[in-house]
């Protein structure tokens, strides 16, 4: 009787380990994009990036960044810098991640203020107004993009042309990798869509189901089926304008970045 019982338990042992194993290689994440549809929507330069802070032992914060040319990357301020001692120190960026996958590879380098722009913020402004200011852009050495054939593939997200105007009620898209909820330790990259709740200045409220991690994620427009950057994901509910002036200063920082780095 004894055997018997002790060879039943090993068999459901087995079993249940089986159908867990089985169930955990197929299961699929709410919102969760298709490779497939990635590619197909030029989507693949979008990065999971995960940035170690000095003065933060041992701490690394994930969040999300998108490629606009081939040494230039969007994303939040805030992803980079918050306080003055806690200034980015090392970076990592996984363009099209899924789980332990990396079609692209990996990128990663020491970072200092040599590689990045950032809106500076104003100690007197309230906390909330961040939201309008909340935009950095990372500049990738060539020596560090040599190391990685593979990112020659890359697409770029094209930023929204000014004459295109965008208003309350447009349709919106959000890609980037929740690091939360469901989503928590699993390096998904998720695409939700809602609309645009109202339009400022400098940002815009939203309607989108975003998660910490979501930060520094392109909000993009359709198009002719070609998905367009209208701005950066900020703050639960908020997105940074990228306008005509913003686009100018995109630019001018290339500039003084590519004269930092010579």
């Amino acid at each position: 009787m004894k055997k018997s019982c002790l060879f039943l338990i090993i068999i459901c042992s087995l079993f249940t380990h089986k159908i867990s194993y089985s169930q955990f290689s197929t299961i699929s994440f709410p919102n969760e994009i298709s490779i497939k549809d990635i590619n197909n929507y030029k989507l693949n330069g979008i990065s999971l990036q995960i940035i170690k802070r000095k003065d933060c032992p041992e701490k690394y914060y994930k969040s999300t960044s998108f490629f606009i040319s081939k040494n230039y990357l969007l994303t939040s301020a805030h992803n980079l810098y918050d306080i003055k001692s806690h200034s980015p120190e090392k970076i990592k960026l996984y363009p099209s991640c899924k789980g332990n996958g990396n079609p692209y590879g990996v990128i990663k380098f020491n970072i200092n203020s040599n590689h990045y722009k950032k809106i500076t913020r104003n100690f007197f402004k309230l906390k909330w107004r961040k939201r309008t200011l909340d935009m950095a852009l990372i500049y990738i050495p060539d020596s560090i993009l040599k190391k990685n054939n593979t990112l020659t593939s890359i697409n770029y997200l094209p930023i929204l042309n000014d004459s295109i105007d965008i208003y309350k009620d447009d349709t919106i898209y959000c890609v980037g990798y929740p690091a939360t909820g469901v989503y928590a330790k699993q390096n998904v990259m998720t695409l939700v869509k809602s609309t645009i709740k109202n339009m400022h200045k400098y940002h815009f409220s939203h309607n989108l189901e975003t998660y910490r991690g979501n930060s520094g994620s392109p909000i993009m427009v359709k198009r002719n089926g070609q998905f367009y950057v209208i701005g950066i994901n900020s703050i639960f509910g908020h997105g940074t304008l990228i306008y005509k002036e913003r686009e100018n200063l995109i630019n001018k920082w290339m500039k003084e970045l590519e004269e930092l780095n010579k």
